[in-house]
């Protein structure tokens, strides 16, 4: 291993390249007082490309000594030479550095030759104090000179990057500008072999450079006269800019000076070329009506037929008297509308042909002035359109003016958009839009390529014998691409040792985003391996190589005895599931036998059917308040209730009995009942009102919106004594009158409860009763038990019969209850009065 001057390991065989230094700025700019940071950057020569190991860094000074800690420029984390606050004493200062790829310890550095030196150039902005002029003046002086004497000054600044200095001279005239002096060979020097009556005004030295906010300037004023900066006329106006149509307009260019003696005038087109030696006009004398100082004016004119776009540009007249120059500058565009340039390798072709996996880009040179801009740009295939909006999915740059020509522009397209094989044969539209024009030009695309290398090649698991590898795949070139993965061994000199073997082959893609994956199985332990992640499809291949070390076998593995007790263990828990398996299932069947008999053995009440018959079963059993305890007969039908057992602490049990004080009960599921099956009550009220009943056909409610109804169920499992009123004043001497008695039936201790919805739907009162009302009745009630209402007479509660029961009537089509086979029990309720 070849060492250097200091003992060190030097460069041999193997050893990166010599590095470069550069620096690390926002704006690549380096100012005073803004922190700097140096890279250095190197090629490895000895390691594969992709081989994740950070790179050695050793940094110098100009005298070839090591940047120690504490001093103003020092090392960062990054391995960067830094220094946080640039000044000008750093000015000139120089680095240097070397690297070495850090592939073990100090001893086995390779490391490179060291950088060429970087010198430290801070940039900053003159401060007045940097402005010199020699010979000195103080500013603001006032330096008086001979006609014919020499004028010369020089000014410099301090400042880098070096400044622009230049002349500026104003006259000594009212509302006279500052302009730049011409003629001057360098525009820091001002020099007057012979000043003269053109002279006079102030001189003002400036200086600044590209961090400046202001110049800063010095200036003295000079009483002397002879040449001024010409006055120039475009078509008799005074302007220094116009504008006319190709082939169309002409234009006249006119330069007038004030000068003594008379001056040369020289016409430049605007590439530079002398255009025309003029014999200029004049002098015509006049006297300055602003600053009554006697002029000498000459004249220069200059015209210009059959323009075209080529002649766009800046027109110049430059005039000259004893060793002065002055300029008149005049800006003629002739516009002319946008056109490729006729011209096979900068024109606009109708087909363009990129190689996937490269990014469309097209160029081409418009001729045409105002510079034309693409204001839109559409793509079309298969006769679908869609927009391609600049700068989101289409970027489009010009530059202009191209080739120094103002009527030349540089168009570069570049799509942002993933196209594929598919975009083939695409063609897109761009239109050039302005208040003068609106034109579009086409071309069309064409692309074919091999699949881009796959990227963040991620390893997992990685043991003695195998890997998982995990990367993400690159753009398909168009096509459909698959992935082999391969591997070689590599030997410890770092040289492979073996053929590449294929790992996988034939990965397909998972869904877009998504990462792919493999295992590299068959490795040996502690062994270097070089990797490549292949992707190909019918155009070509591409190839991402990594490299891995497998770990070192694992010491040993479990004894034979343990191995045989987790064997046993295992079967003994297997068992006892099988056995608790065994014995829920046993318990399972002997419950669906039990349920199976007690409905095998379920009696049939009210209409409902055995198990043993062939009809088919009433609806599921459901539990419902028992409020009523008879129906009628026909409402019993399709019904099947089914007692309830009452058990003890429990008022909603679901067995199959049930005792007197049980208000629940089990029955099957109420079918949606008919609207024509109606509880009648206090029939002959209901005779009576019969033509009142008619008339009030087709009402919707009573007046007040009510329909009362008086229920009380009190004392209903005894024999209570009759109540007294107008119409009944026994229970006997019912039996000779027209209105219905009341009969009171002991009731059963299995009394069922059902509900009564009153409709709000009839007339109102009328000889102390309610017209007409309509009861939906739960048809689980018993039909022996019945109620006859008796008919009130003016008493405030004689409308409830004598248990509370309610005044009902029928609608039509329904039988009249008058008699006691149509009467209704009510049992006991908690009804208020109204409904």
């Amino acid at each position: 291993m070849v060492k250097d001057e200091d003992g060190d390991d030097a460069t041999g065989d193997g050893a990166p390249d010599i590095p470069t230094i550069s620096a690390v700025t926002p704006d690549d700019t380096l100012l005073v007082d803004n922190k700097l940071r140096l890279e250095c950057k190197s090629r490895s020569n000895s390691l594969p490309a992709v081989h994740g190991l950070q790179t050695k860094v050793w940094w110098q000074d100009g005298q070839g000594n090591d940047i120690t800690t504490g001093s103003r420029f020092f090392v960062n984390s990054e391995q960067e030479l830094q220094v946080d606050a640039l000044s000008r004493g750093d000015k000139d200062l120089k680095f240097a550095c070397v690297v070495a790829d850090e592939t073990g310890g100090k001893a086995n550095y390779v490391r490179s030759r060291s950088s060429d030196s970087y010198t430290v150039l801070p940039e900053y902005p003159p401060l007045q104090s940097d402005l010199k002029v020699s010979p000195h003046f103080e500013d603001g002086a006032r330096i008086g000179k001979r006609i014919g004497e020499r004028l010369d000054y020089k000014c410099e600044a301090d400042c880098h990057p070096e400044c622009e200095v230049k002349w500026m001279y104003k006259a000594d005239t009212q509302g006279a500008k500052y302009g730049e002096v011409q003629g001057l060979e360098d525009r820091s020097v001002l020099v007057n072999d012979g000043v003269g009556r053109s002279d006079p005004g102030t001189y003002r030295c400036r200086a600044k450079n590209k961090h400046s906010e202001a110049p800063v300037k010095t200036s003295f004023v000079l009483e002397l006269l002879y040449l001024e900066t010409p006055q120039v006329y475009i078509n008799e106006k005074p302007i220094s800019n116009i504008s006319a149509w190709e082939k169309q307009d002409a234009v006249e260019l006119k330069c007038v000076f004030d000068a003594n003696p008379r001056p040369s005038v020289i016409w430049r087109s605007p590439s530079g070329k002398e255009i025309l030696n003029s014999v200029i006009e004049g002098p015509e004398k006049a006297i300055n009506a602003d600053s009554g100082v006697s002029e000498r004016l000459y004249t220069s004119s200059l015209y210009l037929h059959s323009l075209t776009c080529e002649d766009s540009g800046i027109y110049s007249c430059h005039g000259s008297s004893e060793n002065t120059e002055v300029e008149g500058r005049m800006n003629v565009n002739v516009k002319c509308p946008p056109k490729p340039l006729d011209a096979a390798d900068k024109g606009l072709a109708e087909e363009y042909a990129w190689q996937i996996p490269n990014d469309l880009k097209v160029k081409f040179v418009m001729r045409g002035w105002p510079a034309p801009k693409i204001t839109r740009v559409s793509s079309s295939l298969n006769g679908e359109r869609r927009r391609e909006i600049i700068g989101q999915n289409i970027l489009v740059n010009k530059m202009n003016p191209y080739e120094g020509k103002p009527w030349l522009t540089l168009f570069q397209l570049t799509s942002k958009r993933n196209l594929t094989q598919a975009d083939s044969g695409r063609t897109y539209t761009m239109e050039f839009f302005s208040s003068d024009y609106d034109l579009k030009y086409s071309f069309k695309i064409r692309l074919r390529g091999p699949p881009r290398e796959v990227y963040n090649i991620t390893l997992e698991n990685i043991r003695h014998n195998s890997v998982d590898v995990f990367w993400q795949a690159g753009f398909d070139g168009g096509e459909k691409q698959m992935f082999t993965v391969e591997y070689r061994k590599k030997g410890d000199n770092g040289e492979v040792t073996t053929d590449w073997v294929v790992a996988a082959k034939d990965i397909p893609v998972t869904p877009r985003g998504l990462w792919q994956t493999t295992k590299i199985t068959g490795l040996q332990a502690s062994t270097e391996y070089s990797c490549r992640v292949k992707a190909s499809n019918i155009l070509g291949t591409s190839a991402t190589e990594f490299v891995l070390k497998t770990r070192s076998a694992p010491s040993g593995g479990l004894s034979a005895g343990a191995i045989v007790g987790i064997v046993f263990a295992c079967l003994i828990f297997v068992l006892i599931v099988a056995f608790v398996l065994l014995y829920c299932m046993a318990d399972v069947r002997d419950t669906l036998r039990s349920l199976i008999k007690r409905d095998e053995e379920k009696p049939t009440q009210n209409g409902g059917v055995s198990s043993g018959s062939d009809k088919p079963k009433k609806n599921p059993i459901v539990r419902m308040k028992k409020m009523v305890q008879s129906i009628p007969k026909k409402l019993k039908k399709d019904y099947n209730t089914v007692p309830a057992k009452d058990v003890e602490g429990d008022e909603d049990d679901y067995s199959d009995e049930f005792d007197d004080d049980d208000p629940y009960m089990n029955a099957d599921e109420l079918q949606k009942p008919k609207t024509d099956e109606i509880v009648y009550a206090n029939a002959s009220a209901i005779r009576k009102n019969a033509e009142d009943k008619k008339k009030n056909e087709g009402r919707e409610k009573n007046d007040d919106g009510l329909i009362y109804v008086s229920v009380d169920h009190k004392n209903s499992n005894v024999t209570p004594s009759p109540k007294n009123n107008n119409n009944n004043k026994s229970a006997g001497s019912n039996k000779g009158s027209n209105e219905p008695a009341v009969l009171f039936t002991p009731q059963e201790d299995s009394v069922e409860y059902s509900e009564i919805d009153f409709s709000k739907t009839k007339s109102p009162l009328k000889n102390g009763v309610h017209q007409e009302v309509t009861a939906e009745v739960n048809p689980t009630l018993k039909q022996e038990e019945v109620v006859v209402a008796v008919q009130p007479d003016g008493e405030e509660d004689a409308t409830s019969a004598v248990d509370g029961g309610a005044d009902v009537e029928a609608e039509d089509g329904g039988a009249d209850l008058s008699t006691s086979d149509a009467v209704v029990v009510v049992p006991e309720s908690k009804f208020g009065t109204a409904v």
